[in-house]
């Protein structure tokens, strides 16, 4: 047998099954003293246009309350295209309520009511309230003829039920999708009063609010509400992002399934608002037995009976042809496939009537062309066989040249791997020298790197401890700095800023002289291109820090006493060269004069609230930041190790440098 004809014969046999599938309905608790009244008014008298699912609407509906919620098919009062006479013979009127539904209920309470409708609502024009449109109505007069909102809610509240649930797949706005219903409403917009008065036992949810219109789902065939409500009811509304996954349906979920679905789906199709209108109490429990189904797809009675037809006709047409032997390749065309697929899937009937009615015909034709198709199949078999050979040997080939690429690949990812093995592995050992160095150690990260040195842990009460300070200077406090840092030897000099920025704004030149009209701005830039060049921490020191190295474990104004020395500070007419005097304790040279100092805080007045662990003060006046150890034009009492000032972050001026630090690998 040609493979082609074999593997469509598979593809045939799974169509034929599926024609002759028959799928039984969920099964579900039976509630055999419930009561449901289904309505689908579709086809309405006069000029009125028809509401085109509706009847599809109600069987949906019919099949959610029997299959999922259990109720008989004997206590379903169902009507298709009701007058306000078969309305009225439901739910009574507005002498009494006791109707054919008060005639179902169990006599001791123990009925739970369900309605449904799907049809048109209008608004009274004169009274303002919301009214069902019976199928042989005038619109413009529903307080005569329709059947009224009210009055409907009113005598459901009067049985003595277990509880009530109403679904309104309309609208009261009279509006439709196919043009307005009431002639007196063109260009002025009624909203209609819903009834405010219920029980405690009555849920009521209505397609859409005020002068809203139902929308249609063209695609699903049906409401757009009746659609995302029976999704809602069929589990959805139970999931993540509605409800709480505890297998059962509440009233809030639906509301809130429908407040975004259907809602979000009427404005993506049409461009219109349409929200629900929902009363009741949010926990009333809908659903107690969430199905394992998805809500069905489904036909009206009259499109079953259609489709059956066309499945029998089908059947009988391929069984006369025996095609059960042939294969489907090559015997339908691709449109006549098409139909045959909408046959068996319920899908495609409305735009493929004209063609299902000569399938038959098609076949016929169809399997004459397969005959000749086969046997000039036969006649070329040898010729495909030898191409298929050397298709196979071309395949082969291929795959050893794929093969052999994918081989280099992995051999170049393994290249790669290990390249970057041996350089963390380098960085890995890097950052264990670096962890060992110790307090006083110095090095430096490149040759023309600034000089660092190593600066313990340790505490310090930071401030005017002396008198005589500033009351930027208080409150004295004590700071615990319990990590060891690396602090830049000397102030940055000229010769280092050359080598990370390509240029040397100072006004006294000289490569050891400190590099000089920098502002705040200018030594981030700096850092931020040195952290590129070495892949270090490079940064400011924190004014706690700064204060921390400059004391080097001393109290007094200056590093070495509390009387000024000009033998161990710049305090002349220009900048000396850096290392000029002695450096303090901990190795480090001019934290009393020659160039003021930035560091990274933000200026604040006093110590009110500052850190106390050393970290930098990220909050107060950050346009003006922090200026320490004096310069060599200032006064003696400026080079004290607790006096600090403030220079806005873009002041450049030849008294001003800096000098960094450097996070250490911990």
């Amino acid at each position: 047998m040609h493979r082609a004809t074999a593997i469509g014969g598979i593809y045939l046999a799974i169509l034929i099954a599926a024609l002759t599938l028959q799928l039984g309905p969920a099964l579900a608790a039976k509630n055999k003293d419930a009561i449901a009244v289904i309505i689908g008014n579709k086809d309405y008298t006069s000029s009125i246009p028809t509401v085109e699912f509706a009847h599809r609407d109600a069987d949906a509906f019919r099949v959610f309350v029997t299959d999922v919620l259990g109720y008989l098919p004997d206590n379903i009062i169902d009507l298709r295209d009701a007058t306000k006479a078969q309305l009225e013979s439901a739910f009574g009127n507005r002498v009494t309520h006791e109707g054919k539904l008060w005639r179902y209920l169990h006599p001791k309470g123990k009925s739970d009511v369900m309605v449904f409708y799907s049809g048109h609502g209008v608004p009274g024009l004169r009274d303002r309230k919301g009214y069902l449109l019976p199928v042989n109505a005038d619109p413009d007069t529903p307080e005569i003829n329709g059947y009224p909102l009210d009055t409907l809610i009113a005598n459901l509240a009067k049985l003595e039920a277990r509880s009530v649930t109403v679904f309104l797949d309309a609208c009261f706005s009279g509006d439709s999708p196919k043009g307005m219903l009431v002639n007196a409403t063109s260009g002025i917009v009624i909203k209609p009063r819903m009834p405010g008065q219920t029980t405690s036992r009555m849920n009521i949810i209505t397609a859409a609010q005020g002068d809203q219109v139902a929308s249609w789902d063209l695609k699903a065939r049906h409401g757009i509400f009746t659609k995302h409500l029976l999704e809602a009811l069929y589990g959805a509304a139970d999931g993540d992002d509605y409800g709480n996954g505890d297998g059962k349906v509440v009233l809030s979920e639906v509301k809130a399934y429908l407040d975004d679905r259907m809602t979000r789906a009427a404005r993506r199709q049409f461009g219109r608002h349409q929200n629900a209108w929902v009363k009741g109490r949010d926990d009333t429990v809908l659903v107690a037995a969430i199905p394992k189904t998805p809500a069905p797809t489904l036909m009206t009675a009259e499109e079953t009976r259609q489709r059956q037809a066309r499945i029998k006709l089908a059947q009988q047409s391929l069984r006369d042809l025996g095609l059960y032997r042939g294969g489907m390749d090559g015997v339908l065309g691709p449109m006549t496939q098409a139909a045959l697929a909408g046959w068996l899937t319920g899908k495609g009937y409305a735009k493929d009537t004209e063609l299902n009615d000569d399938l038959v015909g098609k076949l016929g034709q169809a399997a004459q062309r397969h005959v000749r198709a086969a046997r000039e199949a036969e006649a070329q078999g040898q010729a495909q066989e030898q191409a298929r050979l050397a298709k196979l040997a071309d395949e082969r080939r291929r795959r050893a040249e794929a093969a052999e690429r994918a081989r280099l690949a992995r051999l170049e990812v393994e290249r790669q791997r290990r390249a970057e093995e041996d350089r963390k592995a380098a960085e890995a050992r890097k950052a264990k020298v670096a962890a060992r160095r110790k307090p006083g150690d110095t090095f430096k990260d490149c040759d023309d790197c600034p000089e660092m040195v190593v600066i313990p842990p340790g505490t310090f009460r930071m401030g005017d401890l002396q008198g005589g300070g500033d009351d930027d200077e208080k409150p004295v406090h004590g700071v615990r700095i319990d990590y060891s840092f690396a602090v830049g030897k000397f102030e940055v000099t000229q010769a280092e800023w050359r080598a990370v920025m390509g240029n040397n704004p100072s006004h006294f030149a000289g490569d050891v002289l400190p590099v000089e009209k920098v502002s705040w701005d200018d030594a981030k830039a700096f850092i931020e291109r040195l952290n590129a060049k070495t892949s270090q921490r490079y940064r400011l020191l924190s004014e706690a820090e700064w204060e921390y190295a400059a004391r080097a474990g001393t109290e007094t104004k200056y590093s070495w006493g509390n009387s000024f020395n000009s033998a161990k500070a710049n305090r002349v007419i220009s900048t000396k060269l850096v290392g000029s005097y002695a450096p303090n304790a901990f190795g480090l040279y001019d934290t009393h004069g020659n160039v003021g100092e930035w560091v990274e805080d933000c200026w604040n007045r006093n110590y009110n609230s500052a850190p106390s662990d050393g970290s930098v003060w990220t909050n107060g006046i950050c346009g003006r930041r922090v200026m320490r150890s004096g310069s060599w034009g200032d006064d003696p009492s400026l080079l004290r190790a607790a006096n600090r000032y403030w220079v806005g972050t873009g002041w450049r001026a030849h008294d001003i440098c800096f000098r960094i630090a450097r996070t250490l690998s911990q």
